[in-house]
Order: structure tokens, then C-alpha cells, then sequence
């Protein structure tokens, strides 16, 4: 296949025609009986791309699907930082960038100390490339150094999936806009989750070509990306089962014609690109232990952390307890590509069915995974659609639910540009900024007590110096669920009493929130009627308190 530009104006050309102009690379195939769309003579039955849908021709619907894609990313990408996990990575960028090594202990927490299991090493190392990236954006530009990161990766991963689609030109913008608003509603971009997304859909986009027989340079990038992503994401994981199922799947074809086998010479390709990703992918600080690690794949540090932790329930119980209605678009998509695949049973590609059959079940058991569904099943989902007398109806139905979508969830952005004009990136609602302030002047003593929450707030701005009690990291498992206890002010005897347990970790002094969830926080409750603890420090988001020293009870 050959890819050309695709002028706006020009939904589809004859082969050969050409197209100048800035607009959307698309790949158009070589035209012949069952290869691509050809332009259709006047008295022809089957729909034109011109005029269609209503009065909006093919050009309009583009153009404004465009420019609603520019508009809500830019909305959602110049919002405030308030993902509690970018702390700590940035802090441990810095942490490797002066000290020109991998920790080999937890420097930032005093309960997570001495822990020394594989999985603790895992969540110590396995993300030092995407955490050098973090801190050198942040020491070149500060907070706006991230938010221009994001834009990077952001544009990075709009580009490779973009790469893969094969069809009509509006109901690609179209999914691609559905996809933009979908994922960037979801996760933050600054998040290293984000760069294994882009290294999937680049991944996929490179043994394509490479099945394709016109892999050029793409055999010799498939082992770069695995050696890049083993070392910035753990869940290089994912990379490594989906050359093992091109392998598997494309090797299977050749035990029947009707499967549609790789020529030899491709195949032979894409298995020698495959194993050398799978060798180099080992290149990485925990080897081969990293693909023990199915905790990856189902849930995080414990099992209490996966219950309470929203990107780890599945998608009945997001949708029903904490009102993600992303959820409502990926069933969606999921349907669509089901028909897709259900149209033509005879013409299934067995390579695509198993990354759809597995991608959707582990994006169903948990949403932290919907962005990899949805770049699988896009591609599928475009070819079905842009086939035939359904081409008029998907192009209207997909622009009109891609703008409304657009228009319904980048609308609560607005924030984001009132901090690009105040240059204040880290919301002072969101963090407890001005507390870290105060402890950071001295005076406390003991270890510190800290909300789950701020853990990576508070890591970044007071460590390795004072050190945190519990934080995303999940380093000792335990501390989540005994933070819990704390948080809640349990009065039972023994470990599931709130005091027994600040008295265990020696804690001498505690920053909370006031509220959490628009309830008093039960721990300040039960802090301000003891007498053990005096308030030091309180604002309208957060309080400091002090256990008060033997003599002045």
C-alpha cells in the first residue's frame, strides 16, 4: 500500500490523482476489484462522498472535526496538574539523576524501608527512563515543561493510532476525536501509564508494516521500542504477549490457505523482529521477574488498593460508583467492533480477533486498560464503517456524537486556561501546598502521619528530609490498609485502633484534609477532641497536627 496526503476538500480520488495541500496522511489502497474506494460515476447507486451527510459535505465534516479535535485537546491538556503520582516520579528522577544509580531502598518512605520483595524492587526501578524524562522537562521548564511533555506524548500517541486506520476520511477524524476526548477525560498524560500506551499503538503499527512486505526500517524498530518501553513503563509486559500472539496467530495461518497466510519472506521478518523485541525487552532492571508480576495486568500493590482505587475497578463498577461515563464510549466502541467482526466471519483475520478478545476482556475487568482496547479495535471499527451504503448514515451518526462528546466533556476544562494565565499549574485546592510550606520551616518532630492522597505531593516537596508514611508507590502493601484504619479513626482494640497505630510508627505529627468528599474527614475529627494532638497548622484544604509533648498534657 502506498500513503498519500488526502486534501480536505477530496474525501477519495482516483489512484494516481494527486493531492496536494495540508491535511490528514492517510493510507489509500491500490485501486481493482475488492481493493479500496474508487470514485462513483453520477448515475451510480452507491452513496457520494460529496454532499453527504445533509448539507455538510465531506470537507465541512472534517474541518470541524478537526478543529473540535485541536480545541478539546487544547482543553485538556493545559488543565491543572492533579495526578498525586507525578510527584513521586519526579522526585525520583531527580533521586536517580544525582545519584547516577537505580534505588536499591525506598529513600522517600520510613514504613517502606528494608522491604525488599520483587515487587517492591519492580515499583523502585521499573519506570527510571519515563522518570528521567519527567524531572529533566521539569528542571528545563518547570511545571510548563510538563504540560508541553504532555502535548509531546499526547501528539505521539494521536499520530500512531491515526497510523493504523484504513477507510473513509470523516469516520476516521471522527473516531480519532472520540478516542482524543475519551482518553485524555481518563488519564493523565504526564502519567508514565501513558507513554506504554504509545509504545502499544507504535508497536502494532510496526508489525503491521512488517507483515506488510514493505517493512523498510520497522524490523529493526520493533527491538529500539521494547528496549525503550521495558525500561520506561513495566508494562512492557503488554508488548511482549503481543509479538508472542503475531507469532502464535500469524504462524497458525499457514496450517490452511483460507487463513490467509504471510508470504514466507514476511513472516520470516516478523519473526526475527519479533524475538530480537522479545530478547532486548529483557534489557531492563528486574530481567525476566518482570513478567511474574501479573499484579501489572490485575490490579495494584494489594488487594485493598485495587478495591478502593478507581482505575482498577472494572467497568460496571466505575460507571455505577464513581459516574466515569467514558465507560458509556467504550461499550460502545466494543459493540461496534463486535458487528464489525460478526459482518464478515469468512474474512476474519485471526491475528486481529485474539488482540480484540483480549484487550476487551481485560479492559472490561478494569478501565485502567480501555485506551488499549480502543486503539486495537479502531482500525476494525473504521474498515466496517466505511464499507458500502452504511458509509452516509456512520459518517453523520459518528461527527454528530464525536462533537457532542467533545463539546460534553471538555467543557468543565476551562480551569486550565485561567492557570495558563496565572502561570500556577499545581492547584492549591488539590494539594496541600501551603501546609508542606509550614512543615518544611522545622519545628516538627517524629515521623510523619500524611493522607494516601498527598504522599507523592509531599515526597516531592519534603524528602528524602522527612519521609512519608504512605503513598501511591504502594512500596509496603500493608500501609494502604492500615492508613485506612487511621484515616477512618477505628477505636477497636489492638491493630484496628487508630491511635495504637500512630503510636507503633512513633508518628509526631499528621497532615489531613479538613474534608474529604464534602464530609469532615473522620480522622480530624477524632485528632481535634484528643488530647494528645494539637492543631499547628490549618487552612481551608488542610491541617497540620502535633502531638503534644508529655508535659503539656
Amino acid at each position: 500500500m502506498s500513503r498519500t496526503p488526502l486534501r480536505l476538500q477530496d474525501t477519495v480520488a482516483p489512484a494516481g490523482t494527486p493531492a496536494p495541500g495540508l491535511d490528514f496522511p492517510v493510507s489509500r489502497p491500490e485501486t481493482g476489484a475488492g481493493k479500496g474506494f474508487e470514485r462513483v460515476p453520477k448515475n451510480s447507486s452507491q452513496p457520494r462522498s460529496r454532499g453527504a451527510p445533509g448539507r455538510f459535505g465531506a470537507r465541512h465534516l472534517q474541518i470541524a472535526l478537526v478543529a473540535a479535535l485541536i480545541a478539546a485537546s487544547l482543553a485538556f491538556l493545559l488543565r491543572p496538574i492533579r495526578d498525586p503520582d507525578l510527584f513521586w516520579h519526579l522526585k525520583t528522577g531527580e533521586w536517580i539523576w544525582e545519584h547516577r544509580a537505580l534505588p536499591a531502598d525506598d529513600p522517600f518512605s520510613y514504613t517502606g524501608e528494608g522491604i525488599a520483595t520483587p515487587a517492591a524492587r519492580f515499583i523502585l526501578t521499573s519506570y527510571w527512563v519515563s522518570q528521567l524524562l519527567l524531572y529533566l522537562a521539569h528542571a528545563l521548564g518547570g511545571f510548563t515543561g510538563i504540560v508541553l511533555l504532555r502535548f509531546v506524548v499526547a501528539a505521539a500517541l494521536l499520530a500512531a493510532v491515526w497510523r493504523r486506520l484504513e477507510g473513509d476520511a470523516v469516520v476516521k477524524a471522527a473516531l480519532l476525536l472520540v478516542f482524543a476526548v475519551s482518553f485524555l477525560e481518563m488519564y493523565p498524560v504526564e502519567r508514565p501509564q501513558v507513554l506504554a500506551f504509545v509504545c502499544f499503538a507504535a508497536l502494532l503499527a510496526l508489525l503491521d508494516r512488517v507483515k506488510s512486505s514493505a517493512g523498510g526500517r520497522a524490523p529493526y524498530l520493533v527491538p529500539l521500542l521494547l528496549l525503550f518501553w521495558a525500561n520506561a513503563h513495566g508494562g512492557a509486559i503488554l508488548g511482549q504477549a503481543t509479538i508472542a500472539i503475531y507469532l502464535v496467530a500469524e504462524g497458525a495461518k499457514f496450517a490452511h490457505r483460507s487463513l490467509r497466510p504471510l508470504p514466507g519472506a514476511a513472516y520470516r521478518a516478523l519473526l526475527i523482529a519479533g524475538v530480537a523485541g522479545l530478547a532486548v525487552s529483557l534489557a531492563n532492571p528486574n530481567t525476566f521477574q518482570a513478567l511474574g508480576l501479573e499484579r501489572i495486568l490485575s490490579g495494584g500493590p494489594s488487594a485493598g488498593h485495587a478495591v478502593q482505587v478507581t482505575e482498577y475497578s472494572s467497568t460496571v463498577e466505575a460507571l455505577r460508583r464513581y459516574r466515569e461515563y467514558t465507560v458509556i464510549v467504550f461499550w460502545i466502541l466494543m459493540l461496534l467492533a463486535a458487528v464489525a467482526v460478526a459482518a464478515k466471519p469468512s474474512r476474519i483475520d485471526i491475528t486481529e480477533a485474539v488482540l480484540l478478545a483480549g484487550s476487551g476482556y481485560y479492559a472490561f475487568r478494569h478501565i485502567r486498560y480501555g485506551a488499549l482496547f480502543m486503539i486495537v479495535a479502531l482500525p476494525a471499527i473504521v474498515r466496517f464503517l466505511s464499507q458500502g451504503a452504511r458509509l452516509p448514515a456512520a459518517r453523520a451518526a459518528l461527527s454528530a456524537g464525536a462533537l457532542a462528546l467533545a463539546l460534553l466533556f471538555a467543557r468543565d476544562e476551562r480551569q486550565g486556561l485561567q492557570r495558563l494565565r496565572l502561570g500556577e499549574w499545581v492547584g492549591r485546592d488539590a494539594f496541600p501546598v501551603e501546609a508542606a510550606d509550614f512543615i518544611g520551616a522545622g519545628g516538627l518532630r517524629g515521623n510523619m502521619y500524611n493522607f494516601y492522597d498527598w504522599g507523592g505531593y509531599l515526597i516531592w516537596r519534603l524528602a528524602p528530609g522527612r519521609k512519608v508514611f504512605v503513598d501511591g508507590r504502594g512500596v509496603n502493601p500493608r500501609m494502604h490498609w492500615e492508613s485506612s484504619v487511621i484515616n477512618m479513626g477505628f477505636e477497636q482494640a489492638g491493630q484496628y485502633n487508630w491511635k495504637t497505630l500512630l503510636d507503633r510508627y512513633a508518628v509526631g505529627y499528621a497532615v489531613i484534609p479538613r474534608e474529604f468528599r464534602g464530609e469532615r474527614f473522620p480522622l480530624f475529627e477524632r485528632l481535634v477532641r484528643d488530647r494528645d494532638w494539637v492543631p499547628v497548622f490549618s487552612n481551608s484544604n488542610s491541617a497540620v497536627f502535633a502531638r503534644r509533648s508529655p508535659g503539656a498534657r
